[in-house]
C-alpha cells in the first residue's frame, strides 16, 4: 500500500472544509494521502497543498458547482 484515501465521515458531503488536523496526522504515517470529506473551495485545496497532502476528492463540491476542476487544479499549485 502506497496511497491511502482518508475520509472524515463527520465532514463527508457537508461542504464544510476538510479536517486538516486528521490529514496532517495521517501524513506523518509516510503514506501518500488523498483527502476526502468536506473539500469545498479553492482555499481548501490550497490549504491541503500547503500541508503537502497528495490529493483531494471534490465530488460533491464539483457536482454542486462550488468549485470547478480548473479552479481546483490552479489552487493545488
Amino acid at each position: 500500500v502506497k496511497t491511502v484515501i482518508i475520509t472524515d465521515a463527520d465532514k463527508d458531503g457537508l461542504l464544510g472544509g476538510p479536517n486538516l488536523e486528521l490529514m496532517n496526522r495521517w501524513k506523518k504515517s509516510g503514506f501518500e494521502i488523498i483527502c476526502a470529506g468536506g473539500v469545498t473551495s479553492s482555499e481548501d485545496i490550497a490549504k491541503l497543498a500547503e500541508a503537502r497532502i497528495d490529493g483531494a476528492i471534490i465530488g460533491k463540491a464539483l457536482y454542486e458547482g462550488k468549485i470547478s476542476l480548473k479552479q481546483a487544479l490552479e489552487a493545488s499549485k
